[in-house]
């Protein structure tokens, strides 16, 4: 406690420019928000309550019900403004980053509350349900493993076909040069092991949602806690679409491997982008808005106003003013914009990276393994059960079941920049922009499509004319709704609206977080918000230019089709020609062949029509047919192009408000 209270009550640092009003973090308030929301999840499962026999007792069995759902949102609501009040009442005085991780605790915490307890619920009637997994064991690419047991060499090596024999009685063996480059193989992938770490445990994943809810206080206190931990879902029903619609074959981390990860790969990245990172803020001199001096916290940070669209002014306490300079766009030219753009993006991604393992790694050695998970078997080839690659108490998996992949894609695997945001970003604030982005825009879109169906259904009727056949009296007008009930049933899945209000949802989250420590001021936490929105654009624009596209390399390969088919059937029909001159002279059996042809053409144009079918609807399904060479390399110059571009607007942000220059040590 007493370490806690020397950083929370240390002098503040410079550059931090807290909201006007804010107060330091104590420990009561950092502690009471996810402790009342704790105990609000421990009321959210539904009671097991016995069936009354009595009138009188269903009646207590009523009130029962409504007083434990008057406590459980009483709680929950608590919960929500404490969250919600964190980053606009307190600061973290040592640490700008700390700060403005204090916002994005606070909104996400608190519509996290919002969802569980009264949007699930009461608008969609849906409690997240405790998934069951099961991990089937699979073949998977052939590695040397260190640690496979004898008896499961031995039970192979019994397992094998015994060699044949030939007749003279002489065994057949394995040649000495299928030996060899059997064991130069396990020898190269033994080498290779200190690249690539620990192997990955190779298992068909299967999973079900419990029948039943959590009724004992241990039960329900495991539940809680695991949706509590969960950001992305994982164990519920509330899981992520990267989680949720990854393949059932997949590979199961282990402490090995993740250990791995932090040291060899995202640890050396890490600490390279640090490096570039506080180089060119050193070389360049970048610095936040009092010019890296003075702690910011006495200043106020009351924000007047742009001067020129670059420069404000920031008021003190005694009505001092100073200057903030955009030192990103005076100080550093474009190349050196992108360059620190480019590293800070990679910095995020690979701290990102640690994080998560980290995290992982302290679930499956510390008091969480028998918290954390429920119940999973691990099959083997035969149907045995066995506890292999992810142990945990009591026969349960280590919680490194619960920690898929951050990142579901390698960044140089990513030619498009909505497969970037699908599966080579992080996905951790997935749940929120569902809720309050995703949802909303989709239904926004439909509004607006279902508004100009109605208005224009007079001009566009599928009668024939512009006025419909006309209805009268009531019938017509119940025609004309269950008219537009359909019409509405046949709306497009509205992907504009989805994209545009996830990525509007993510720029208000990100903006509001940065607000906290650029002294609650919205102009200058535009950065972020601009980011984002420009991202939804180009995404929105990615997919309209891509349809458009792969609609003309359709119609040119049908137009391609049909001229092969033209030239096929001119020669056919030469060839036919001649064969009727020289059959001119048996008119008689000449007569029955055509017949034959006739009905032979008939049915190969038939197939032919079935063929053509079969053909689009394989171009509908698989679009490699018209993918070209080049796609792949303009894919990865535009979006990478985008990210640094607009990523400028959030790097601008970062360097205004001090955190680039607190990243790099400075």
């Amino acid at each position: 406690m007493n370490i806690l209270s020397e950083l929370i009550y240390a002098p503040p640092r410079p550059g931090l420019h807290p909201i006007p009003g804010t107060t330091p973090l104590t420990i009561p308030a950092m502690i009471c928000p996810p402790l009342v929301y704790y105990l609000a999840l421990l009321l959210l499962p539904p009671l097991a309550l016995p069936p009354p026999p009595a009138k009188a007792q269903a009646q207590a069995k009523h009130a029962v019900a409504v007083a434990v759902a008057v406590v459980r949102n009483s709680l929950a609501l608590l919960a929500a403004f404490l969250f919600f009040r964190l980053p606009l009442a307190y600061h973290v005085p040592i640490s700008i980053g700390l700060t403005y991780q204090l916002g994005l605790v606070g909104i996400y915490g608190g519509a996290r509350v919002v969802d569980a307890f009264f949007i699930s619920p009461y608008l969609f009637g849906h409690i997240p349900r405790r998934m069951v997994y099961k991990f089937e064991s699979r073949l998977g690419t052939p590695m040397y493993d260190e640690n496979q047991e004898e008896e499961e060499a031995a039970a192979a090596a019994a397992a094998t076909t015994p060699a044949k024999v030939l007749s003279q009685g002489n065994p057949i063996s394995q040649s000495t040069s299928a030996i060899i480059q059997n064991q130069s193989y396990f020898l190269l992938h033994r080498s290779l092991n200190l690249i690539t770490g620990p192997r990955q445990k190779p298992v068909f994943e299967h999973r079900a949602s419990e029948s039943g809810w959590p009724q004992d206080l241990g039960d329900r206190a495991r539940w809680a806690l695991e949706l509590l931990l969960s950001m992305r879902g994982v164990g519920f029903t509330w899981t992520t679409a990267d989680v949720r619609h990854s393949r059932r074959s997949t590979w199961l981390p282990t402490v090995g491997n993740r250990v791995h990860s932090i040291l060899v790969r995202a640890g050396p990245v890490l600490g390279v982008c640090w490096m570039v990172v506080r180089w060119i803020c050193g070389r360049w001199e970048l610095v936040g808005c009092d010019g890296g001096g003075g702690s910011g916290v006495g200043d106020g940070g009351q924000h007047i106003g742009p001067n020129g669209m670059q420069d404000g002014l920031w008021k003190g306490e005694h009505g001092d003013t100073r200057l903030c300079a955009d030192t990103f766009d005076e100080n550093l030219p474009l190349p050196m914009q992108l360059l620190l753009t480019g590293f800070l993006g990679a910095f995020l991604m690979s701290a990102f990276s640690v994080a998560h393992s980290m995290f992982a790694i302290v679930c499956s050695t510390a008091f969480m393994i028998p918290a954390v998970v429920s119940s999973v078997v691990v099959v083997g080839r035969k149907g045995q059960v066995r506890k292999g690659g992810i142990r945990g108490a009591g026969g349960k998996p280590g919680p490194l079941a619960y920690f898929p992949p951050l990142y579901t894609m390698r960044i140089w695997e990513v030619t498009s920049l909505r497969q970037f945001w699908s599966h080579g970003w992080h996905r951790l604030f997935a749940r929120f922009f569902l809720v309050y982005g995703i949802w909303p825009g989709q239904w926004m879109e439909r509004k607006v499509v279902r508004l100009w169906e109605k208005a224009t259904r007079g001009k566009r009727s599928k009668y024939g004319s512009k006025e419909g056949p006309r209805k009268d009296g009531r019938e017509g007008e119940r025609e004309a709704e269950a008219e537009a009930e359909a019409v509405a049933e046949e709306l497009p899945p509205a992907d504009v609206g989805k994209v545009l209000g996830g990525f509007l949802s993510s720029a208000f989250c990100h903006s509001f977080a940065v607000r906290g420590v650029l002294g609650g001021s919205w102009w200058f936490a535009r950065g972020e918000a601009v980011f984002f929105t420009v991202n939804g654009v180009a995404v929105v624009v990615e997919e309209a230019v891509k349809r458009v596209v792969m609609k003309y390399r359709r119609e040119e390969m049908r137009r391609r089709r049909v001229r092969g088919k033209k030239r096929a059937g001119a020669c056919k029909k030469e060839e036919e020609d001649k064969e009727d001159e020289k059959e001119d002279e048996k008119e008689d059996e000449k007569e029955d062949e055509k017949e034959d042809e006739k009905e032979d053409e008939k049915e190969d144009e038939k197939e032919d029509e079935k063929e053509d079918e079969k053909e689009d609807e394989k171009e509908r399904d698989d679009e490699k047919g018209l993918r070209r060479w080049y796609d792949v390399y303009v894919g990865r110059v535009w979006w990478i192009t985008v990210l640094l571009v607009s990523g400028r607007n959030f790097a601008r942000g970062w360097v205004t408000a001090g955190l680039v220059r607190e990243m790099g040590g400075l």
